[in-house]
């Protein structure tokens, strides 16, 4: 039976059977198509050989009453689009040339097939075609303009790309060629680089393509890469995408997950294998999974692994094959976490740089050949004692072995020497550049390079101490070749080589994550959680810090479908962390483990929006670290910088109280002081540790105001931040954006756009447009807007950062209402009032219905803000029913915060008769107001007052008295801003209306003049 027909016979349903075989038959040779028909049909069960007859005798009907229902005539219309000609034909629809009016655009017009018009699950596949495409955005997909019926046809409308040649073409061209160009490398990896760009855009819409292979792919004229056909495509989030029943895509490109669910479920790694499966295709023209049946592909693509692309094609460049190859992992884990990331590395061969992807280590390797050798392992086993027994015996030989035990000695001093300078952090060290470090470890390094052969496990454990000290000291780059290096040599076979092997990983893990290369250390620190669990290390304590630290990798890189994933997997983070560190607390003298464990968990709650707790478990691992540890050791440098972190949030937190407020900045600005001291003298003003100091000090002298000191730091700590992890990593954007805030809010307003402007751009670039650094970013650009006037522009990012966080985190989310209630005010700013309203009234609904805490009282602060948009927009006797309502409902005097709603409801009053014109009404409103002020002090907060002036000044104003009006702004804004704590969002509309009533007094002495 031919492998054709087992593909459609492996379809669950009778009628997903017929529609498989159908389209199969349509790409079947025209010739021969009778005998194939018959063929299939004999191979069938009944039920699916009845479905398939009936579709095929629809077909043959369709094409013998019109043939224009098969094919469209040159001229046709169909909505805008005019058709001039066919240029192709696939199994779901043709695709014709046409022109849209009355723009006189060119587009490939794709139609789905007449016959199929009545098969609801081809329907539904076109449909979900047009929705899935026309989502995604990007230079390397191909746009979709529009979808539409015409009479009983579906069509969509899209980018006309080129001469529509597909990757096949391309791939089958090279094939052919006597000789491929020195340069051939290169042109793959720039079509492939600027492929996983196209395919990780649609994974920013959510996503998945299922489908990817060279038939979706077209190149323009420029051999630019464009994907396309989304009709498999799944949203990620739907139940849909995991269910049995559906083995969608192309045997040959699927991943093990899409073969069979056991391995998985389908998520973007599922397009990056894909992408390998091309990419292969692309370097050795051919597949990496073939076989002569269908079952044998099956189990090819399950079980065996692809050849090396250079044992077909010795001229494919190493970096190119290493790739493929890990893009084509079996394990999800072991993949590109990313098509970004894939992108990356072929960014980086482009560029002459090392790739990220590596060979199989040795445990690896040695893993795939005992899976699938299980009996022989058994005999080398065997082979490897006698080995070892050998050498033993040419041990006895005297000199040979004084040799030996003499190198050993040196080897471990060495190692101890290493070691006690990791844990000491010998300050006489603390200025050793990197030439320096290098000379300092060539002793240990010369001796791993010697013992490379006879004993790797010694070796890697020379490199590892090496490599951990050059980290350790703030030489990322020299950690990682050494840690590289130990990885290469780690071993599989006793327990004592899978500790080292984990000991590696986890070192190498952490350097990635201290080197904000996130996706690379999301990748490696799931590799080591591989490791644990297929060593039966899950109770060893350093799995847990592994699993925090890569809870703490996903969260950073905005990866909530891992963080869902590992939570499923794992459960609570923060519980396993505590057992584990009791545990290690128990069982261990050394204090380093379970410090460590701990101050993991810090960073944990904090990630959770836990800041009290993350600083009491900071406090406690601080204590202890002094206690035990000393004033300089890393851990209890690193306890001191969790501490301030913690503070710092917890002084960001809302809290209404300013003077807390600020309290809680000084404790985290004594904290960091400290640090930056500490970290100085022992490890040097340009260790990463020491600049994060200094930064996170400028940060505390922001949320105090102390401008000019903050802008002090940031010019000199931003310049060091880019030096160490590059212009294009987060700690320098972050970093820059922080300064951008800084020029915010000290007033320098133009140099705070270009600045804010510039990272928003970037991070959309480098992070994604949702990720949560570039939203930072976004709302610092929205307050620069909002404070230099610019309201249209304002409101235009306000509803993209809206848009991104409903999309991100859901509508009902804490930051989904943070944007709704801040964009309900812009609309009303702006004039939209029935706009602002809806969304008011949206916003009271949701707090209506929250399950989470809130601020006491913050109904009634919704309900207010409804009142407040229908006196703005003039709806005064709608205004006035829902305000007696609110008002009759506010009589619990011993209510939390009663007195400063009665005060809101009041400036509510009095607002609703000055836009009546009852200035009477409004005085005796205003009395109540001062009433209330002086009989409660606790009203005298920032926005209260901002609220008092600003009614009492429009009375003034309605009075005809603009000098006192104008007055009251002026005294209420200098109070205001000689605060120790200024919040530019509410002292920004006393500003406003200082300046127009400003302007008006202008004009009119204009007037009179």
């Amino acid at each position: 039976m031919e492998s054709w027909i087992e593909n459609v016979l492996s379809a669950d349903s009778a009628e997903a059977r017929a529609e498989r075989a159908f389209f199969a038959l349509r790409e079947r040779p025209a010739k021969g198509r009778r005998e194939d028909e018959r063929e299939v049909l004999a191979a069938m069960d009944k039920a699916a050989r009845t479905c398939l007859d009936g579709i095929l005798n629809n077909f043959r009907v369709l094409q013998k009453q019109d043939g224009s229902l098969v094919e469209l005539k040159s001229g046709s219309r169909l909505g805008d689009y005019k058709v001039l000609e066919k240029i192709g034909q696939g199994s779901m629809g043709t695709v014709y040339l046409a022109v849209q009016y009355p723009v006189g655009r060119e587009v490939a017009l794709k139609v789905l097939h007449d016959h199929l018009f009545q098969s609801e699950r081809a329907v539904e596949r076109f449909l979900r075609e047009a929705q899935a495409a026309g989502r995604v955005r990007h230079a390397s997909v191909v746009t979709v303009f529009a979808a539409g019926q015409h009479e009983e046809r579906l069509f969509i409308a899209q980018e006309l790309v080129g001469s529509g040649r597909s990757l096949v073409n391309w791939i089958a061209e090279r094939a052919a060629a006597s000789e491929l160009p020195s340069s051939d490398g290169q042109r793959v990896a720039r079509l492939f680089a600027a492929l996983a760009e196209g395919l990780h855009a649609a994974h920013e819409e959510n996503l998945v393509h299922r489908d990817v292979k060279p038939a979706n792919v077209v190149l323009n004229d420029d051999d630019q890469p464009k994907l396309a056909d989304f009709g498999l495509a799944r949203i990620l989030d739907e139940g849909a995408l995991t269910e049995s029943g559906e083995s969608a895509g192309t045997l040959l490109y699927q991943a093990p997950e899409q073969v069979d669910k056991k391995h998985g479920a389908i998520d973007r790694r599922t397009d990056v294998f894909a992408l390998g499966a091309c990419l292969y295709e692309a370097l050795t023209f051919q597949a990496p999974f073939h076989g002569d049946s269908v079952p044998q592909v099956t189990n090819n693509i399950l079980h065996k692994e692809p050849a090396d692309p250079r044992s077909l094609r010795s001229r494919v460049p190493r970096p190119l094959a290493l790739i493929a190859l890990k893009a084509l992992e079996k394990s999800q884990r072991r993949r590109y976490a990313s098509a970004r990331l894939m992108g990356a590395d072929l960014l980086r061969f482009l560029a002459g740089e090392p790739v990220l992807a590596r060979p199989p280590g040795r445990l690896l390797l040695a893993q795939r050949w005992v899976r699938q050798h299980r009996v022989l392992a058994s005999t080398m086993t065997l082979l490897l004692l006698a080995v070892g027994a050998t050498t033993w015996q040419l041990r006895h030989d005297r000199a040979l072995r004084l040799e030996v035990e003499d190198a050993s000695e040196r080897a471990l001093q060495a190692l101890q020497v290493t070691t006690e300078l990791l844990v000491s952090l010998d300050p006489r060290r603390r200025a050793m550049g990197l030439d320096e470090v290098t000379a300092d470890l060539a002793p240990a390094v010369d001796l791993a390079v010697a013992y490379r052969l006879h004993a790797p496990d010694l070796a890697a454990r020379l490199y590892l101490g090496a490599g951990s000290m050059a980290h350790s000291l703030g030489h990322l780059d020299l950690a990682l070749e050494l840690v590289d290096h130990a990885q290469d040599l780690s071993l599989i076979f006793g327990k004592e080589e899978r500790n080292l092997m984990f000991d590696v990983l986890f070192e190498r893990a952490r350097l990635l994550e201290d080197r904000w290369e996130l996706e690379a250390a999301a990748a490696a620190f799931g590799e080591l959680l591989l490791l644990a669990e297929d060593h039966d290390l899950r109770e060893d304590p350093r799995f847990a810090q592994a699993l925090g630290n890569f809870y703490l990798v996903l969260s950073h890189a905005d990866d909530q479908d891992q963080v869902e994933s590992l939570l499923a997997e794992n459960g609570s983070v923060g519980r396993l962390l505590e057992l584990a560190e009791k545990s290690a607390k128990e069982r261990s003298a050394d204090p380093i483990t379970w410090l460590a464990l701990l101050l993991v968990r810090s960073r944990v709650a904090y990630i959770q929006e836990q800041p009290t707790l993350a600083r009491e478990l900071a406090d406690g691992a601080l204590r202890e670290a002094r206690a035990r540890l000393g004033e300089s050791h890393i851990i209890t440098l690193q306890a001191l910088d969790a501490r301030g972190t913690a503070y710092y949030r917890e002084g960001t937190q809302g809290l209404r109280d300013a003077s807390s407020l600020i309290d809680l900045q000084r404790l985290a600005e004594r904290d960091f002081s400290e640090l930056f001291g500490l970290a100085e003298a022992t490890l040097g003003s340009d260790h990463p540790l020491t600049v994060r100091a200094k930064e996170r000090l400028g940060v505390t002298l922001i949320e105090q105001g102390r401008w000019a000191d903050a802008e002090v730091i940031y010019r000199e700590v931003v310049p060091k931040i880019e030096r160490i992890h590059g212009p294009d990593a987060l700690p320098t954007l972050r970093a820059k954006t922080a300064f951008g805030v800084l020029y915010m809010r000290s007033g320098k307003s133009a140099e705070a756009k270009e600045l804010l402007s510039a990272m928003l751009e970037a991070k959309r670039r480098i992070l994604g447009p949702r990720h949560w650094s570039t939203l930072t970013s976004l709302v610092g650009l929205i307050e620069v807007h909002q404070s230099r006037g610019e309201t249209q522009r304002h409101l235009e990012l306000l509803r993209e950062l809206h848009s991104a966080y409903v999309h991100g985190k859901g509508e009902f989310s804490k930051l989904g209402l943070y944007s709704l209630n801040e964009l309900w005010r812009a609309e009303m700013v702006a004039g939209n009032f029935d706009v602002a309203e809806v969304l008011a009234r949206r916003y009271l609904g949701f707090v209506l219905q929250a399950d989470w805490d809130l601020t006491p009282g913050c109904h009634y602060t919704a309900e207010y803000q409804v009142i407040l948009v229908l006196i703005m927009g003039g709806k005064l006797a709608r205004a006035d029913t829902e305000l007696a309502s609110l008002e009759a409902r506010l009589t619990d005097e011993s209510a939390p915060l009663f007195h400063e709603r009665r005060f809101q409801l009041l400036s509510l009053r009095a607002l609703h008769a000055h836009k009546a014109g009852d200035y009477s009404a409004t005085r005796a409103v205003f009395r109540a107001m001062d009433t209330l002020f002086q009989e409660h002090p606790e009203l005298d907060g920032q926005v209260n007052n901002v609220i008092h002036a600003m009614q009492r000044a429009r009375i003034e104003m309605a009075d005809g008295l603009p000098g006192r009006a104008i007055g009251i702004l002026e005294e209420c804004l200098r109070f205001e801003e000689n605060r120790v704590v200024t919040f530019l969002h509410s002292i920004q509309p006393l500003q406003e209306l200082l300046e127009e009533y400003r302007a008006l007094v202008d004009a009119d002495q204009s007037r009179k003049r």
